[in-house]
């Protein structure tokens, strides 16, 4: 299930709005040109080949490239692996680099088959962070202010789409925003402790 917590750019402690409501979220993101869409999960099992994953979305695919851009579609697993010194490393190392203000020449598109990750979007005054989850498609519109935090304990299975590898590439800003917001830890913990 998805969550969206909006604030002011300059004030990561003011709530405008936060919503677990997908429709809600859809509409919110929609003036940004972000496109927010929930796709039916559970076709394939997690340990499914890539080859199984993709087909199993094909007609999802193809009905967004239907617009003309022939989008290619991989696969990213990334799975938890504590015991792994070198996973835990390269995971601390992305988590740095990515958990910075960025955007890319190409629209940024991800779809969510199982577990999920957090994009901070700075528009219009404001950050809008999603933490995306299971069944979530987030399409973020080429040049979108933006940065990407997986969290500590990283596990999830994605399809990402694109035109070309040199496009996904991030641009780095230099701004940094990113320092003033919470990592999705602590905005997932906000909604766990009003429920608790």
């Amino acid at each position: 299930m998805a969550l969206l917590h909006v604030t002011p750019e300059t004030d990561a402690a003011q709530t405008l709005l936060r919503t677990r409501d997908d429709r809600r979220i859809a509409e919110v993101l929609a003036p940004l040109g972000v496109r927010f869409e929930s796709w039916e999960t559970g076709r394939v099992d997690r340990d499914a080949s890539d080859a199984a994953l993709i087909d199993a979305y094909r007609p999802e695919i193809e009905a967004f490239n239907s617009d003309g851009r022939n989008r290619k579609a991989e696969t990213i697993t990334v799975r938890l692996d504590e015991t792994n010194q070198e996973w835990v490393e390269d995971v601390l190392a992305s988590r740095e680099k990515y958990f910075n203000e960025h955007t890319h020449s190409e629209d940024e598109i991800w779809f969510f088959a199982d577990g999920g990750a957090c994009f901070y979007i700075r528009a219009e005054g404001k950050v809008h962070i999603l933490v995306a989850g299971d069944g979530n498609l987030l399409s973020l519109p080429a040049g979108t202010r933006h940065w990407f935090d997986m969290g500590l304990r990283p596990d999830y299975r994605a399809i990402r789409l694109y035109l070309t590898s040199e496009g996904f590439d991030g641009q780095f800003t230099g701004n940094k925003i990113a320092n003033g917001f919470p990592y999705v830890e602590d905005v997932v913990r906000e909604d766990t402790a009003t429920a608790g």
